[in-house]
């Protein structure tokens, strides 16, 4: 069997929880995002994602912007990576900050630790958004390796995880996941959800659900 032929034969199986977050409940939102890891490891899952700023609750407006609470959420998801050592990495949501500021970032966390955080680049600033005056820009990150998978080598020019509104449009054809908070119209979502499945499938990978 060739490489390529055995790269073909990988498999990832995603768990997507799609759950309510209360705003500002940190230790109840990181139950229901364990909960969910545990569902994920029963079912012989690789990765469990929960949605953007998932460990605060969204939006969580200036709330982000005191210090202690920040700490807090960043303390919630460090001891949510130890407690998730044994079993398939999970995506996460939350503030991150350090010296150069405060981001909405996306934690990966894998093997007791967190192994990545990626930090949002495209700020929403209309309608109720106003995550410019909350929020650093980050540059554009990646993309990453989660677990064992080769699919981050095999795609080394994907982005890997984009955030929210990098999504639209073209940039559906250049990610692996796209954890957002945001509503959604059915229509809008189905629009994305075929360019991500076409951009993909030239590149060889088939989706089961």
């Amino acid at each position: 069997m060739t490489g390529l032929s055995k790269q073909m034969t990988q498999k990832f199986r995603l768990t997507m929880a799609q759950l309510n977050a209360t705003v500002g409940d940190l230790a109840g939102n990181a139950a229901q995002a364990l909960e969910a890891w545990t569902a994920a490891k029963v079912a012989g899952a690789d990765m469990v994602m929960l949605p953007e700023m998932f460990v605060t609750g969204y939006q969580v407006q200036d709330l982000v912007l005191k210090p202690a609470f920040t700490r807090d959420a960043m303390a919630q998801i460090q001891t949510l990576a130890q407690s998730c050592a044994e079993g398939p990495a999970m995506g996460i949501g939350g503030p991150f900050r350090d010296e150069s500021g405060l981001y909405n970032a996306y934690y990966v966390l894998a093997g007791g630790q967190i192994q990545t955080v990626i930090k949002k680049h495209i700020l929403p600033n209309d309608d109720v958004f106003d995550e410019k005056r909350l929020y650093q820009s980050a540059d554009i990150s990646g993309p990453y390796l989660v677990g064992t998978c080769g699919l981050a080598r095999r795609f080394a020019k994907m982005r890997g995880i984009q955030m929210c509104r990098r999504l639209w449009p073209s940039l559906a054809r250049k990610c692996f996941l796209s954890p957002m908070a945001r509503p959604m119209r059915a229509a809008k979502w189905m629009c994305a959800w075929r360019i991500w499945l076409r951009g993909w499938s030239k590149r060889g990978c088939h989706w089961s659900m």
